[in-house]
C-alpha cells in the first residue's frame, strides 16, 4: 500500500461487492500488509474477491440466464448464449477461456484487453434448469438434449433439475436464488430473457443480494407499477445495476440509454412519438404489398419477429408495455398503470376471448392465422382506404409529457412524415425536447430494425458487455 493510493479501498470494496462482512481489520505500520477477519464460511468468497480486485487473477463474472433453452436461432436466450460463447472469455469446468475459441467464432468485443472471465453458472427455462458453480459449456451440442434426458442427475459437476421458472410447486426461482447466495463469486449477473411476471417480482431480492440484472422482460418495466418501483428502489438501496435497453421501444436500439443520458445532462423531454412495434409494422407493410393479413401474421411468426404468443403483438399488449416503460423512464406520468394507457387493438372483436387448443399439435401462431383468415378482406379494405387518403396505415404511439397524455392507435400517416420512413420490421422513435427542437433544426430521430431473436439478443449482449466492463475497470493495476 505504500505510495499507492487506493489499495486498501480496493481490498475492502471487493469484500462489499462480494457481500462479505468484515468483522475486524488491521493494517501494519509499514503499509505493506493489511488483514481482514471474516466468517469462516465466507473465506473462499473473500479470497476470490480479493484476488480478482487486486488483479492477482482475472475478474470472474458469474452469469445466470433465464429464458427458452432452445438452440441459437430459435430463441433469444439461445442466441444470447451463442454470443457469450463467441467472446472466447467463457469459462467452464475443465476448460480455460482461451480454449473455447475453436468452439465458435470469436467476436471482437469490448472485453478485449480486460482481465475478465465470464462463467454461466445456471440456465433456467420454463420447465427445466441446469446448474453448476464450475460453469456450463453452453456451446456443447449435447447440452439441450442432456438437459431434457437427465433430469435429477448430476453429470461432471452439472446438475439437471426438473423445475423451471414458470412452474408452480417446487419453486425454481427460490432454487436459483439459493444458487446465487451460494456462489463464491461476488460479481453476479442475472439475464432475464423471459416475459414472466413471477421472474420480475424476484428482481428486488436479487438486486438486494448484490446481483446485477440485464433484462428484456417488459413485465418488469411496463407491468404493474409496484413491481417496477420495488426493483428501482432495491437497485438504489443495494447500489447494484439493472439494465433494460431491450424492454422499451427499439428492442435493443439505444433508446432507453439515450433518453437517460439526455435527462442526466439537463435536457427536458417534451414529447416522444413513433412506431414502436416492428412486428405490427411488418404485418401492415405486407398487407400494403398485397399479402392477406392472416398470411402476413404467419410470416412474421415464421421469421421470429413475433412474441411467443402473437396475440400479444396484435392486441398491442407488448407495445403497451414498451410505452409504459417510456412513460416511467422520462417522467411526466410516472404513476401510469397499464389499464390507464389508451390502446387500439388489431385483434378483431370476435377473437377477443379466443384461446388456442394446446393439444392440437399446431403452434399458437398457426392457429391464430387460421382464425384471422375470415378478416383478411376487412384489413385489405382498411389499408387501401389509407392509401386512398394519400397516406400509410401505421400503429403510432404518442407520449406528451407536458399534456400528460399517452395513446397507441392506428393512424394514416402522410408519406412525407418521419413516422412513415420505417419499413418492414423497423422502429422509428422521434424525441422532441428542449435541446432537440425547432431551434436545433428538428427532433432527435432513432430508427432501425427492431424485431427478431438476433437483434434482441444483441441488445442484451451489449448490456452484458457494458456491465462486465464496469465490474472489471475499477480494479487497480496488477501488483508485481
Amino acid at each position: 500500500m505504500a505510495f499507492r493510493p487506493g489499495t486498501g479501498a480496493t481490498f475492502t470494496k471487493a469484500m462489499a461487492t462480494a457481500g462479505v462482512n468484515i468483522r475486524a481489520i488491521a493494517q501494519g505500520s509499514s503499509e505493506r500488509q493489511i488483514s481482514l477477519m471474516v466468517e469462516r464460511e465466507e473465506c473462499t468468497k473473500a479470497l476470490r474477491a480479493a484476488h480478482a480486485a487486486l488483479a492477482l487473477s482475472d475478474t470472474q463474472v458469474s452469469i445466470v440466464v433465464l429464458g427458452s433453452l432452445a438452440e441459437a436461432g430459435k430463441s433469444m436466450a439461445g442466441e444470447l448464449l451463442k454470443l457469450l460463447a463467441g467472446t472466447g472469455r467463457l469459462a467452464y469446468r475443465g476448460s480455460s477461456p482461451s480454449a473455447l475459441t475453436g468452439a465458435t467464432a470469436q467476436l471482437p468485443t469490448s472485453l478485449d484487453g480486460l482481465a475478465i472471465d465470464l462463467k454461466v453458472t445456471a440456465l433456467a427455462s420454463a420447465s427445466a434448469s441446469v446448474l453448476s458453480n464450475d460453469g456450463i459449456d453452453v456451446a456443447s451440442p449435447n447440452l439441450w438434449a442432456t438437459a431434457s434426458s437427465s433430469v435429477g442427475e448430476t453429470l461432471e459437476g452439472v446438475t439437471f433439475a426438473g423445475c423451471g421458472y414458470a412452474q408452480e410447486g417446487e419453486d425454481c426461482l427460490e432454487m436459483l436464488t439459493t444458487h446465487l447466495l451460494e456462489d463464491f463469486n461476488g460479481n453476479r449477473i442475472v439475464i432475464d430473457a423471459t416475459e414472466d411476471a413471477r421472474v420480475a417480482e424476484h428482481y428486488p431480492r436479487w438486486l438486494t443480494l448484490g446481483a446485477h440484472i440485464v433484462s428484456s422482460n417488459k413485465l418488469a418495466t411496463g407491468g404493474p407499477l409496484a413491481t417496477y418501483r420495488a426493483a428501482k428502489n432495491a437497485r438504489s438501496d443495494a447500489n447494484t445495476q439493472w439494465l433494460y435497453e431491450c424492454s422499451g421501444p427499439g428492442s435493443g436500439l439505444p433508446v432507453i440509454s439515450t433518453l437517460q443520458d439526455m435527462q442526466q445532462t439537463g435536457d427536458r423531454i417534451r414529447r416522444v412519438e413513433g412506431v414502436f412495434s416492428g412486428t405490427v409494422n411488418y404485418v401492415l407493410e405486407s398487407v400494403r404489398g398485397g399479402a392477406p393479413f392472416s398470411e402476413a401474421v404467419a410470416a412474421a411468426v415464421a421469421a421470429g419477429y413475433a412474441e411467443p404468443d402473437p396475440r400479444d403483438d396484435l392486441s398491442c399488449l407488448d407495445t403497451q408495455r414498451k410505452m409504459l416503460t417510456l412513460c416511467r423512464e422520462i417522467g411526466g406520468m410516472p404513476d401510469l398503470e397499464p389499464e390507464q394507457l389508451l390502446v387500439e387493438s388489431l385483434l378483431p372483436d370476435a377473437l377477443s376471448g379466443w384461446e388456442p387448443d394446446l393439444a392440437s399439435g399446431k403452434s399458437v401462431g398457426e392457429q391464430l392465422a387460421e382464425q384471422l383468415r375470415p378478416h383478411d378482406g376487412a384489413w385489405a379494405e382498411r389499408v387501401a382506404a389509407a392509401e386512398a387518403e394519400g397516406g400509410e396505415l401505421k400503429l403510432i404511439g404518442r407520449l406528451d409529457v407536458e399534456a400528460g397524455t399517452a395513446q397507441l392507435q392506428l393512424e394514416v400517416v402522410p408519406p412525407t412524415d418521419t413516422l412513415a420512413r420505417c419499413e418492414g420490421m423497423q422502429n422509428v422513435i422521434v424525441v422532441h425536447s428542449a435541446r432537440y427542437g425547432a431551434a436545433a433544426g428538428g427532433p432527435l430521430v432513432l430508427m432501425g430494425p427492431a424485431a427478431g431473436h438476433e437483434l434482441k439478443a444483441m441488445g442484451m449482449f451489449t448490456d452484458v458487455l457494458r456491465l462486465s466492463r464496469t465490474l472489471a475497470e475499477w480494479n487497480i493495476p496488477k501488483i508485481l
